[in-house]
């Protein structure tokens, strides 16, 4: 695996707000997060999107967001995609909705399977 670094695309503040006010109207829900992945399906190319927003009972943190499968997930794809146009769509992207950023979803593996002294 190599060492790569995330690219980053920060929105100004009016644009990140209108996304969230358009995230919110499209879910119901005020989000934290989005991740967008493009998939692979029999029948071609898919968006999928997991949508996570604050959940203000004990223990907090994050909960999922359910999309309807299919139009949700094209629609804030689209709409990101529209809010960052030079982002590379073809590898998972991961919007933190709460500052305007979006950088490439990077999964990195543990020191232990890397080789890595421990």
């Amino acid at each position: 695996m190599s060492a790569h670094t995330s690219v980053e695309y920060v929105l100004d503040e009016s644009r990140r707000r209108a996304l969230s006010d358009d995230l919110r109207r499209m879910t119901g829900y005020l989000l934290a997060e989005v991740r967008v992945t493009r998939t692979q399906w029999q029948d071609g190319p898919r968006w999928v999107v997991l949508a996570l927003a604050v959940d203000e009972q004990p223990p907090f943190g994050h909960r999922e967001i359910p999309l309807v499968e299919g139009d949700n997930h094209r629609q804030i794809a689209g709409l990101l995609q529209a809010a960052f146009p030079a982002a590379d769509w073809d590898r998972a992207q991961d919007y933190h909705v709460t500052d305007g950023i979006l950088r490439e979803h990077l999964v990195r593996l543990p020191a232990s399977l890397r080789g890595d002294a421990l």
